[in-house]
């Protein structure tokens, strides 16, 4: 059968043989091809090193410029604990390049099962098997520890990765892997594999939040919630108040920080750390409004502590998870 358009999401990070392969495929079955780049918003890491316009250049360089006016490449965003609002995401972005008429399909390689065509009952379900020995985890993983590379590459996608390992980019998410591998080697031993549990602070104050920017790794120079690992025997909201303190030396009493306290909530998407399993407790606290917000000043692991109006944060400048937790807590 052919469709008018087919939907590919990934993340493509990067795109490789397999990634090439299907491509081709599709183009068998339909006029145009809607590629949505998945972490569109995300901050550079090791495991998504490149941005929606890298990735998007990349994927256009592996094809001729015939094939270029039957691609649709197209940024999605994350939305990691609102999935309702990354679903409405997607059948955003293919409203606004096809019509209510355009015969749609879900591509789906049943070589890798996805659950992408049960999400969308709307559209059919174009069904491919394209098979390849090799992951984007496997290759950045190789590409991180400044391995060969697989050889599972389209040829203008190896030169990109040239190019982009004389970065000073490159250069920093290789010490973040290092650092990441020194860091699950101290755990190698553990009987299981471990699981850890954090705990973040999001304070708020007249349309303000206090983040730090991290001074080490992982995360080092992007910004991110205050917080950190819960010592044994302590209470979370304990551990919570104690970070707060430690890396922000927010100039409030304990009794108040308690008092500004408004709901609590674990955050546990499974790849939301790059050093293994970690659950993380988020407390919310808000602080009385006031023209004179709370004297805070960077220490501990925090290079500097500071407020920033709510209006001007930008997910692909924060750590991890952290817009997320803070977009599902303020319900931004």
């Amino acid at each position: 059968m052919s469709y008018d358009a087919a939907i590919l999401i990934g993340r493509f990070q990067p795109f490789h043989q397999g990634h090439y392969a299907l491509v081709m495929a599709a183009l068998e079955h339909c006029q145009t091809l809607i590629i949505l780049c998945g972490s569109a918003n995300r901050a550079a890491s090791t495991r998504d090193p490149w941005d929606y316009p890298q990735r998007k250049a990349a994927i256009l360089a592996c094809f001729s410029a015939d094939i270029h006016k039957h691609l649709i490449i197209l940024p999605l965003n994350d939305h990691l604990y609102q999935p309702h609002k990354w679903l409405q995401q997607v059948q955003q972005q293919v409203a606004s390049v096809t019509t209510a008429t355009t015969n749609i399909a879900v591509l789906e390689n049943t070589a890798y099962p996805s659950p992408y065509p049960d999400l969308f009952p709307q559209w059919q379900s174009l069904r491919l098997s394209v098979a390849v020995d090799v992951s984007g985890s496997q290759i950045r993983k190789a590409l991180f520890s400044q391995a060969a590379l697989s050889n599972a590459l389209p040829a203008a996608i190896d030169a990109k990765l040239s190019t982009y390992q004389q970065t000073s980019a490159y250069q920093r998410l290789c010490q973040e892997a290092a650092f990441v591998r020194h860091f699950k080697q101290s755990w190698a031993t553990a009987p299981y594999p471990p699981i850890f549990q954090t705990v973040d602070a999001l304070v708020v104050q007249s349309g303000h939040i206090l983040l730090i920017e991290r001074l080490g790794f992982p995360g080092k120079g992007l910004l991110a919630l205050p917080g950190g690992f819960l010592d044994p025997q302590e209470p979370l909201l304990e551990a919570c108040l104690r970070e707060l303190h430690e890396e922000t030396c927010i100039d409030l009493s304990q009794a108040s920080l308690r008092a500004a306290v408004k709901t609590q909530a674990l955050f546990d998407a499974p790849f939301r750390s790059a050093r293994g399993r970690t659950l993380t407790q988020a407390y919310l606290l808000e602080l009385p409004a006031s023209r004179n917000l709370a004297k805070v000043k960077g220490a501990d692991d925090a290079a500097r502590a500071f407020w920033q109006p709510l209006a001007s944060l930008r997910p692909e400048t924060l750590l991890e998870d952290h817009y997320f937790i803070i977009e599902k807590m303020l319900a931004i």
